[in-house]
């Protein structure tokens, strides 16, 4: 999200230890156990496993941090040293399997196989949700599960539903499920993200608890980074309904910016419909691989010909342009690919207007 200045970017280094539960059945009394781990715990732990939690739950900066420890343990490792191999679900799907990806990531560390590289260090992959990949989803886990035994690395996968992807999973591999926030993770975010004003983290939190936003909204990293937003955006007010919180959640994002361009002052349901447009799209194609930018703009300069749209100065293009490089949405992933920021914002959209825009259009 792009703001007059960089108060917000504070955000990027706020990581507040998750709560992870992993669920399994225990054989000497043949009863379903649940126990808690930490990440070191779970860095320590020898089977690969699968991440689990819903959107926004902070599944991605989990995995970045696993990663993180294990090369900051290098430095204790007298033998052996981490090697992490974190790769996206895109780079994955582009790169057709995950041989393929690893190859492409160690490109410019080593030419030698991955057998060679893990007999000199301890491996570790990190893959960023295969969810959206669902035709391909047990040939991955297969290909991971061959890769682990003839090399001996770990892998890491994150997913909104662990239990689907157990279903398919070799008996091995566990699942730890990421909790929501509790209490004491509300307020240590708090007090990280007004600088420790105590005074502002408390009156935050005691409006959140005033008007039962706890129980009524999923506490999670992503929505509570935008609470404290909205908290400091207008003046220390929070809605007192749902409803406000996700209107004032929409103006945020799609509607504020830096005022420096006419296009800004289009209508805000404008963007939202082309937001939804484009979501709607990205479901409806196989695997919801995004568009380019030049395939971007010319989906919707053919949707709109002959069409009346809210635009005074500037063209379509112009909209289109801000959309992607002026809101908290959309983004140009490797300088050209247009993708959504996070998963779950297009899924979403594109589930609760698709049939809603199919029906006014």
């Amino acid at each position: 999200m792009k703001f007059p200045n960089d108060k917000y970017s504070k955000l990027l280094d706020i990581f507040i230890e998750p709560s992870l539960t992993r669920y399994y059945q225990d054989t000497k009394t043949n009863t379903p156990i649940s126990k808690k781990y930490t990440v070191s715990e779970l860095i320590a732990h020898e089977e690969s496993l699968i991440l689990e939690g819903e959107a926004g739950a902070g599944k991605s900066t989990l995995l970045k941090k696993i990663g993180e420890k294990l090369i900051e343990e290098n430095a204790l490792n007298i033998h052996k040293k981490h090697l992490p191999i974190y790769i996206s679900s895109l780079e994955l799907f582009e790169a057709g399997s995950v041989s393929n990806a690893i190859r492409c990531k160690l490109s410019s560390f080593s030419d030698a196989p991955l057998s060679e590289i893990a007999q000199e260090y301890d491996v570790h992959i990190l893959i960023d949700s295969i969810d959206e990949i669902a035709d391909k989803q047990s040939e991955i886990l297969a290909e991971l599960d061959v890769i682990s035994k003839q090399c001996g690395v770990k892998y890491y996968i994150t997913s909104r539903n662990g239990d689907n992807l157990l279903s398919k999973a070799p008996s091995n591999i566990s699942c730890f499920s990421i909790r929501k926030f509790n209490l004491t993770q509300i307020k240590l975010f708090l007090d990280k993200f007004f600088s420790g004003d105590i005074g502002k983290s408390s009156t935050l939190l005691d409006a959140l608890r005033d008007n039962q936003m706890l129980d009524r909204l999923p506490i999670t990293p992503l929505t509570l980074s935008l609470i404290s937003i909205l908290f400091e955006e207008t003046e220390f007010e929070i809605p007192a309904t749902i409803s406000d919180i996700y209107d004032n959640f929409n103006t945020l994002i799609i509607g504020k910016a830096i005022v420096s361009s006419k296009i800004e002052f289009v209508d805000i349901s404008f963007k939202e419909r082309i937001l939804s447009l484009y979501a709607l799209k990205l479901l409806e194609n196989q695997n919801h691989i995004p568009m380019s930018r030049d395939e971007f703009c010319q989906f919707f300069i053919k949707y709109f010909d002959g069409k009346s749209i809210p635009i005074k100065k500037g063209t379509l293009v112009d909209v289109l342009d801000y959309l992607i490089m002026n809101t908290g949405i959309l983004y140009l992933k490797d300088g050209d690919k247009v993708q959504f920021t996070h998963d779950s914002t297009w899924r979403k959209t594109g589930q609760n207007d698709g049939k809603r825009l199919q029906n006014l259009l």
